[in-house]
C-alpha cells in the first residue's frame, strides 16, 4: 500500500528501515496547532462627583478595561492525542485602563402620600437613624417635612 508520510507524520518502523517480518507498519499521523492563551489583569475604579446622576446612584463616567497578557502555545498531536506542548513568548496585548465611576449628587425632589399626607423627599430611607444625624443635616431633613408635622429630635445630653 502506498500511503505517503506528510508533514510531521512518521511510521513504525521508520520509513528508511527494513520491512518487518510480519509486514505490519504503523502509520502515526501528527499535526500541530498554535493556540493563543490569555490572562486578564484587573483594573481599578476611582470615584468622582457626578452632578447629573441622582443622589445615591452610580454612573459610569469612563469605563475601565481589563488588561490582557497573551502567549503563543504550540501543541503537537499524534493520532489525535496530545503528546507535546510548548509555550512561546508572552506579551502584553493590552494594558489595563482604570475606570471612573460617578456618585450622584443631584437631589431630585419626589413626592409620596404617607397616611393621606403628601410629602416631598429626596431619599426614601436614611442609612442611619435620624437621632444620629448632625444638627445641620437634621435641619435639612426637617425642611423636607411638610409644615405642621412634628419632628421629634432627641437631645444628646
Amino acid at each position: 500500500m502506498d500511503i505517503p508520510l506528510q508533514d510531521l507524520d512518521y511510521s513504525i518502523p521508520a520509513e528508511t528501515a527494513d520491512l518487518p517480518e510480519d509486514g505490519q507498519i504503523e502509520l502515526v499521523r501528527v499535526h500541530e496547532e498554535i493556540q493563543i492563551a490569555t490572562d486578564e489583569v484587573a483594573y481599578a475604579n476611582t470615584y468622582v462627583e457626578d452632578p447629573t446622576t441622582p443622589l445615591d446612584e452610580t454612573s459610569v463616567v469612563e469605563p475601565g478595561q481589563m488588561g490582557i497578557y497573551a502567549s503563543r502555545v504550540r501543541v503537537r498531536y499524534a493520532d489525535g492525542e496530545e503528546v507535546w506542548r510548548d509555550s512561546d513568548d508572552t506579551w502584553q496585548a493590552s494594558e489595563a485602563k482604570d475606570g471612573i465611576l460617578g456618585y450622584g449628587t443631584d437631589i431630585v425632589i419626589q413626592t409620596a402620600v404617607v397616611d393621606g399626607i403628601t410629602i416631598e423627599y429626596w431619599r426614601k430611607r436614611a442609612s442611619m437613624p435620624p437621632i444620629m444625624y448632625p444638627a445641620t443635616l437634621m435641619a435639612i431633613v426637617m425642611m423636607a417635612l411638610p409644615a405642621g408635622i412634628p419632628c421629634r429630635r432627641e437631645s444628646s445630653q
